[in-house]
């Protein structure tokens, strides 16, 4: 029996659509650790290092996208240089994702898309009962 890494991000929060983000966004990120990625995070880390950033640096997508915080002063073409080197590092690896996107004008309140949330991601890990067990 192999072993499975989840990871969940979210992103957005639950103020209200006109003062905050119009959507919650959350994604699952699955990778089966008898599968090695090793490689393909060295790669990454030296394309980071060779872009002038320090080791163990992290690429946060939400600053970086709305050139925020350590990317305030960062050109066009060294954040597209980022986001090209993060992408292809999604394409090599032998990781599966699914995203969750909830728009959040389409619900009266919080709960409502809480439980929107809860159903849609139940139903995912329902539909996929055959894959889940081998873990």
């Amino acid at each position: 029996m192999g072993f499975l890494s989840i990871f969940v991000d979210e992103s957005g929060d639950f103020g209200t659509y006109s003062q905050h983000s119009p959507y919650y966004i959350v994604t699952m990120v699955f990778h089966n650790q008898e599968s090695k990625i090793t490689e393909q995070i060295q790669k990454l880390d030296q394309e980071i290092l060779s872009l002038g950033y320090e080791k163990d640096f992290v690429i946060h997508t939400a600053p970086l996208i709305r050139k925020e915080e350590m990317f305030s002063s960062v050109s066009p073409n060294e954040r597209r240089a980022l986001f090209t080197k993060l992408f292809y590092f999604v394409i090599k690896s032998d990781i599966h994702y699914k995203t969750f996107i909830f728009e959040k004008r389409q619900f009266e309140n919080v709960l409502k898309l809480e439980g929107r949330m809860a159903k849609e991601i139940s139903q995912f890990i329902r539909g996929n009962s055959g894959f889940f067990p081998k873990f």
